[in-house]
């Protein structure tokens, strides 16, 4: 079976297009220096890019030229408004942001992945697309998401593939290991905001009117329970309720008080049901004191799927690259707008280690102190090109 060739400078070249990535971070929907570097490394490899898909998007595509499936491979290129804390030569030149969850690897590693598939072409079967999404970061009330808007723009249509893959950096995975799970990967994330309407009055006379503060005060932990209480607790789901703002002053109860949060779980139905219970409990306890109150929820992201099939035919080439260093990873409650593709194609998603307490690399994602071991980068390459590789010449999906 034919070997893939990798270059002799990866490690290297990752380090250096990570860094200058990581020192010119753009928020969602801002990403213009970003794709346009992309962009230019792309073009300097031979694969000009389709540019502005979706907002800053770009696909790449490397055609094979022996007959093969369709197989996309998709980092995320947006940054977070978080001021780095960082003391390292290339920290983010864009005061207050910041790649505080590791787009700029991400992208680096599609970027080299481009650049091998480029020069493996003569043996590579079908082709392979790289796909750059902006604005993975976007709040759910602030309009689609970058994958959301790179579908809405034909992605699937002008550049459709068989099956997209994509990793994620993990701090809680030691460098030199991938993780995967089954099923869930990403959690469904639902914002939801909560709005209560009473009667206003002194604060010595609270019986003349209708407390807003006591009722929404007491729906947050009724929230809690009733989840907990009317959940399968074996289907992960989570509320938290993160925000809280009412009244002015010290001793008058206020007209209204409003309160929001986030809804997850790693499966639709659990966190259909969950929105359905959020507003019963809302209006139940609304009743009780006698009040007005409205629940409003903005979706998310759903949740990202791992594709059976796939994963099963994935293993065991992973296994084969990694041995010991693959590990099973528990599903993550965070969320992922990967989950658009994921809902219409075959998906595959791992997590890449990036730990390394000897550097003092072991700090959270959104951390301001979130820094990677670059030696995960030509490990994700090495391991994601030869599985894109060993898939396509099976012929999967």
């Amino acid at each position: 079976m034919t070997t893939l060739s990798l270059p002799d400078d990866l490690p290297q070249w990752t380090r250096a297009h990570r860094r200058h990535l990581h020192a010119i971070p753009e928020l969602g929907g801002e990403e213009r220096l970003t794709a346009t570097y992309l962009a230019e490394q792309l073009d300097a490899l031979g694969m000009p890019p389709h540019r502005g898909i979706g907002g800053h998007g770009l696909v790449a595509t490397v055609e094979g030229a022996l007959p093969g499936p369709t197989l996309a491979y998709r980092a995320d290129i947006d940054a977070l408004p978080i001021n780095e804390a960082n003391a390292v030569p290339y920290c983010s030149q864009h005061p207050g942001r910041m790649h505080a969850c590791g787009h700029d690897v991400h992208a680096t590693i599609a970027l080299a992945l481009a650049r091998v598939a480029k020069i493996n072409a003569a043996h590579w079967p079908g082709k392979l697309r790289i796909v750059f999404q902006p604005n993975e970061e976007g709040a759910p009330q602030a309009g689609p998401s970058g994958a959301q808007a790179m579908l809405s723009d034909g992605l699937l249509h002008r550049f459709p593939f068989d099956a997209i893959f994509a990793l994620h950096c993990m701090p809680d995975l030691d460098v030199g290991t991938i993780g995967y799970c089954h099923g869930g990967a990403w959690a469904s994330s639902d914002h939801f905001r909560v709005e209560v309407r009473g009667t206003s009055c002194h604060g010595a006379y609270p019986h003349t009117g209708s407390d807003p503060i006591a009722a929404a005060a007491t729906m947050i932990p009724a929230i809690y329970t009733a989840l907990s209480r009317r959940l399968d607790a074996r289907h992960p789901h989570v509320a938290s309720v993160c925000r809280f703002s009412a009244g002015n002053t010290y001793n008058v109860i206020p007209e209204s008080a409003e309160f929001q949060g986030i809804w997850r779980a790693l499966d639709p139905e659990t966190a259909h049901s969950g929105q359905e219970i959020i507003r019963a409990t809302v209006a139940s306890v609304a009743q009780t004191f006698g009040l007005l109150a409205e629940t409003h929820f903005h979706r998310g992201a759903d949740v990202t799927t791992n594709d059976p099939t796939l994963l099963a035919s994935a293993l065991p080439i992973l296994q084969r690259l990694l041995g010991q260093d693959l590990r099973l990873h528990p599903p993550q409650m965070g969320a992922e707008d990967f989950s658009a593709f994921s809902a219409r194609v075959p998906a595959l998603y791992l997590y890449l280690g990036v730990r390394n307490p000897a550097l003092g690399i072991t700090h959270p994602l959104h951390s301001p102190h979130f820094d990677v071991d670059e030696a995960a980068m030509p490990l994700a390459v090495h391991t994601m090109a030869h599985l894109l590789f060993a898939l396509a010449q099976s012929g999967q999906p």
